[in-house]
């Protein structure tokens, strides 16, 4: 006999603030596959006026304002990379990433971008089945990519135009 699913929790996507860096930090140091980046890297991800032009955005608790995760991609016409795409531990399987990922996807597109590729570990088995859900194909692999450990990367694409 099946158990009801618990109700899934209400979120809203907003861009990253400054105020949501240090909670995005902790979510990313609880995740062995996310990268390291300094609170630096990721004030450069959300300052409109830097070079590298990025959509940061956040999943909010409704309820409490809480971080529950967070997806950052640059932006580079008529393509994109997705750079991270997080979710804390506590709130995983819950649709977040999906729901990061949905608004991502309608904020390139006004940008005008209709391709976005991204690098995963070989080893990220949860990571690599929510992108090829979400359309993602292989592209191809980079040998030696990762460090600490060594692994390559695997090149997936989503053309999206």
């Amino acid at each position: 006999m099946n158990q009801p699913r618990p109700p899934q929790p209400t979120v809203v996507i907003v861009p990253m603030t400054e105020n949501d860096i240090d909670r995005v930090m902790e979510i990313a140091a609880g995740q062995p596959h996310a990268p390291s980046w300094t609170r630096d890297a990721y004030l450069a991800a959300i300052d409109s006026a830097a070079a590298q032009k990025r959509v940061s955005l956040v999943a909010k608790s409704a309820e409490t304002d809480n971080v529950q995760g967070f997806i950052i991609a640059n932006l580079n016409a008529p393509e994109s990379e997705l750079e991270t795409i997080v979710t804390a531990q506590l709130h995983q399987r819950q649709g977040i990433a999906r729901q990061l990922f949905r608004v991502l996807l309608a904020e390139l597109h006004t940008a005008g971008v209709g391709q976005i590729t991204l690098e995963v570990r070989p080893s990220n088995h949860p990571a690599i089945a929510l992108y090829r859900s979400l359309g993602f194909n292989q592209l191809a692999t980079r040998p030696a990519y990762y460090s600490h450990p060594t692994e390559d990367a695997l090149l997936m694409t989503l053309d999206f135009s």
